[in-house]
């Protein structure tokens, strides 16, 4: 049976594209698409990347090429995907170019020129930076919650909760934050990643929680319970709170710690505000 870990890995990687199932069950994708291994397709973002970088192709082709990857990439096996790092990449390119959002031309090959320099140096993706751009183009961003596989089919109270972003206008959708009880957190998320062969505990050493520094720059949340705040290779959030449960409280807590270590001055989260005093 797919541990919890591998669950919850493969949950975030799927949700970390776009939506475009629809295109791809009508037979948008050409046959010669079809043929690409994850190899060939990583290279294929690395190389429309670089060509909008150096100016060789429009924000036009880029999305449409951004587009055509990831369609490609609904085809791959959970099992068989492209690495966290360019699932994300795919993903934000996606909405950076979006024709329904008016991203700067500057702001735009900075902020892409960041996550390749990143991506290059294996430093996790700058995605709070990435969807500062996106909050200036299209407004408050929102987030909502998601159901996980630990609440379905139980009542037991809630202790793990993703938070999704979607712009469907731009096909796209992306759980930039995991939220965990502490319970759930240590029981489950790190005893199966230490059993689990392809596990990797790195980005949960204390010298990698983000919470001391957040504290530091914005002491009014210092008085809140006890958190914890992890970035994965892919620069998704990872919230740790001393709570039994999960509950409407605990996750615009969240929500607002997100919000701090994005740099985002506004944020919705069920429609609800949640406002950054950055």
């Amino acid at each position: 049976m797919e541990s919890r870990i591998r669950s919850f890995e493969a949950r975030r990687l799927r949700a970390a594209g776009t939506i475009l199932e629809d295109e791809t069950q009508g037979g948008s994708i050409n046959s010669s698409a079809g043929d690409e291994s994850p190899q060939e397709c990583q290279e294929a973002i690395v190389d429309a990347l670089g060509l909008f970088l150096s100016d060789s192709i429009d924000r036009e082709e880029l999305h449409d090429r951004t587009l055509e990857n990831l369609r490609q990439r609904h085809r791959f096996p959970v099992e068989g995907d492209l690495a966290p790092v360019a699932i994300t990449a795919l993903g934000m390119t996606a909405l950076l170019t979006s024709p329904a959002l008016n991203t700067g031309s500057e702001q735009l090959r900075r902020g892409l020129q960041r996550m390749n320099i990143a991506a290059g140096c294996r430093r996790p993706l700058p995605v709070g930076e990435l969807l500062q751009l996106a909050a200036e183009a299209h407004g408050p961003l929102e987030l909502s919650v998601q159901k996980t596989p630990s609440q379905n089919g139980s009542e037991n109270p809630v202790q793990w909760v993703d938070l999704c972003l979607e712009n469907p206008s731009a096909g796209f959708r992306l759980i930039p934050v995991s939220v965990f009880t502490r319970a759930f957190f240590h029981e489950e998320v790190l005893r199966s990643a230490c059993t689990d062969p392809g596990g990797d505990l790195s980005r949960y050493h204390r010298e990698n929680d983000k919470a001391p520094a957040l504290k530091k720059q914005y002491p009014e949340i210092a008085g809140h319970r006890r958190f914890e705040y992890f970035v994965d290779e892919a620069g998704l959030s990872e919230i740790v709170l001393n709570s039994e449960h999960l509950g409407h409280g605990e996750l615009l807590l969240a929500s607002r710690l997100f919000a701090f270590y994005s740099g985002l001055d506004d944020l919705n989260l069920e429609g609800i505000p949640i406002t950054s005093c950055r």
